[in-house]
């Protein structure tokens, strides 16, 4: 097993493989190289997690609230917000399309986005990365169990 950290990551790259834009460029991690016959792709990481204690009955558990980032890139040499927002779409749908993530988590909520892009007139390379908090609960001495 593994932390339910790495299984929300893991769920959430299966769930991003195959869409339309990106196909199966989607890889788990902050850093990788993008190169560009990789483009458009994702990147899907987390960033931060708050947990709270919490007590039911004799139970004791940490309900947590996740930050996941997915990032997609793209490249054009014409108008690569398009592609971006294409990009945003189809992750959206995909992950309010099963907001447990198969029961893993309790909730996942879209949150906000971000765009950057280089200014290189001959094409520009552009990432937005979409936040989502997810909210998940594990046992107090159990982070490898989803409850």
């Amino acid at each position: 097993m593994s932390h339910v950290r790495k299984q929300i990551r893991d769920a959430v790259a299966t769930a991003l493989t195959g869409l339309t834009t990106t196909g199966t460029n989607v890889f788990k991690g902050r850093y990788f190289s993008m190169q560009t016959p990789k483009l458009p792709a994702l990147l899907v990481y987390t960033t931060n997690e708050d947990a709270e204690l919490s007590i039911m009955g004799s139970s004791r558990g940490s309900d947590r609230v996740l930050t996941l980032v997915v990032e997609g890139y793209a490249i054009s040499k014409t108008i690569v917000e398009d592609t971006l927002d294409q990009i945003a779409v189809e992750v959206e749908e995909a992950m309010a399309s099963d907001y447990t993530l198969s029961g893993l988590t309790r909730d996942v909520r879209y949150t906000g986005f971000e765009l950057d892009a280089n200014a290189d007139p001959e094409q520009t390379v552009a990432v937005i990365r979409l936040i989502f908090d997810i909210k998940y609960r594990v046992a107090a001495g159990d982070v490898e169990t989803a409850l």
